[in-house]
């Protein structure tokens, strides 16, 4: 369930800071098309779904962000490149929350600093 949340929590911050820095206008004329938010949550999901559990349950997840994904570009709400990056977005999350390095894992902190933040990679000893 960590893993999951985490995952959600990654996808959704970089599918929102995409989509206010890019400001592509959807198919049916809406605004923040790039990336879509639909296939980046259902890819991370599918993603740590599949990384703790193996391909007989992620494989059904994986069919989920496809169907997402085509119905989304189908209902004339994203362009295809959209959904291909939320997806990326979406696995790429998945796999940064169930990374272990050596069986330890790393944990991805986000740190106010003075004049901004950064994101702090912690690898537990």
């Amino acid at each position: 369930g960590r893993d999951l949340l985490r995952a959600q929590i990654s996808a959704t911050s970089f599918t929102y800071i995409l989509k206010f820095a890019v400001g592509r206008t959807r198919p049916n004329g809406d605004s923040r098309s790039f990336p879509s938010g639909h296939a980046s949550a259902t890819f991370a999901t599918a993603t740590v779904l599949q990384r703790h559990y193996g391909w007989k349950l992620g494989l059904p997840f994986y069919a989920m962000g496809v169907y997402t994904a085509a119905s989304r570009i189908q209902d004339k709400k994203h362009w295809v490149s959209d959904t291909v990056m939320g997806a990326t977005i979406g696995v790429a999350a998945g796999r940064a929350v169930t990374f272990r390095l050596k069986d330890r894992p790393v944990h991805v902190v986000p740190v106010k600093v003075a004049g901004g933040g950064m994101i702090q990679f912690v690898v537990d000893p």
